[in-house]
């Protein structure tokens, strides 16, 4: 080797789990003057080979995802300016938490320092097969679950998927650090998506691949580096207007059918107006209004998701612990969570490894009482 020295691991670049970021600390310089001085990089031709010899597409395809692309960090200019004008405008609510680091969201450098890019996977979501969407409730005084919380969490199931694709990925660019994010990071992963090709960006703020029968209906994994990957094409964020005119054309199902109306043709999508927001995210308490534009939906909502024409054949996820009655069925009785029912010692034993924790046990137990009261 070019050069001598020893690992050691990095403390401010701990992830979850058992794994450990490390970095490599030289003890003399190179033994050639040319050789570059920082050895956590490789140099871009060398990276682009290294990743053909890969075959990262079997692997990947092996994993349970179905596409992937890769982009350049940092990301255009105009993914921050438009997410800037969206926080600026108050449309992300009292999620004070999307203000923090988002500058860094474009580069990826708040997740990891130095990132160069970002592969980025799609993973179906459909928790059922096509025939059955969108699902019906067996009864009435039933209340609906959105779909992507229905198994395990996708997070925990996704994370060790994506973890052998990130393990190939250390091995082929040994000097090099990998993390993977699953929409809990600050980085801008549907716009890392678009900048790869991977889809556009619809009306209804999905990103959604024309290409595929899965329509919207799948997640984003990303998987940012410090090494260059290949990049086999780079979108512009001026084209997202362009691409989402020629594919959604004068279609507004979405708009029209949204139970909050939290998008509209032209404008940003308003968080505070959305379901999902005011079912899950919201701290405080729902007002009157909100339950009564929620109906019947208990946790999130799919509707922009199920009205989609894209997604009306979108096969069912190949992620077997990310399918319907794992733990728990889309439509449940409205007094499923009392505590005639289910103590709170039930509920975590249940839920705690699915996505119905966040909301918690006090906060199912209010949305329901509100619905009793208003049948």
């Amino acid at each position: 080797s070019a050069y001598v020295g020893f690992i050691r691991p990095r403390d401010r670049l701990r992830v979850r789990g058992n794994h450990t970021f490390f970095e490599f600390v030289p003890l003399c310089e190179p033994r050639r003057t040319d050789a570059p001085q920082r050895a956590i990089f490789a140099s871009q031709d060398i990276a682009m080979n290294r990743i053909e010899e890969a075959d990262l597409g079997d692997l990947i395809r092996t994993s349970g995802f179905y596409k992937f692309g890769a982009t350049r960090l940092p990301l255009d200019e105009a993914y921050l300016s438009y997410f800037s004008s969206w926080i600026s405008q108050g449309n992300h609510a009292d999620m004070q938490w999307l203000e923090k680091n988002y500058r860094a969201r474009r580069s990826g450098t708040a997740v990891l320092p130095n990132a160069r890019s970002v592969l980025v996977l799609l993973a179906p979501s459909s928790p059922r097969n096509p025939a059955e969407c969108p699902p019906k409730p067996s009864g009435p005084g039933e209340m609906r679950i959105a779909d992507f919380a229905l198994g395990v969490d996708y997070h925990n199931v996704l994370r060790a998927a994506a973890e052998p694709i990130a393990q190939r990925l250390r091995e082929v660019f040994p000097l090099s650090l990998w993390r993977i994010c699953i929409d809990s990071a600050p980085l801008f992963e549907r716009a890392a998506a678009f900048a790869s090709g991977l889809g556009f960006i619809g009306r209804n703020s999905m990103l959604i691949d024309p290409d595929s029968p899965y329509g919207s209906r799948f997640y984003i994994v990303c998987i940012i580096g410090t090494a260059d990957l290949k990049i086999d094409r780079y979108m512009e964020a001026e084209w997202i207007v362009d691409k989402q005119k020629r594919h959604c054309g004068d279609c507004r199902l979405c708009i029209d059918s949204c139970p909050g109306g939290a998008l509209s043709f032209g404008q940003m999508f308003d968080a505070c107006r959305c379901v999902s927001y005011m079912t899950i995210e919201k701290r405080g308490e729902m007002t009157p209004e909100e339950h009564e534009r929620a109906g019947d939906r208990l946790f999130g909502c799919d509707t922009c998701q199920d009205v989609c024409p894209y997604n009306a054949i979108a096969p069912i996820t190949p992620f077997l612990d990310l399918r319907e009655n794992v733990r728990t069925k889309a439509y449940v009785p409205a007094n499923a969570f009392d505590a005639s029912k289910m103590t709170r010692g039930e509920f975590r034993r249940q839920f705690s490894d699915s996505s119905l924790w966040r909301a918690g046990i006090t906060k199912l137990r209010k949305r329901t009482e509100f619905f009793r009261k208003k049948k």
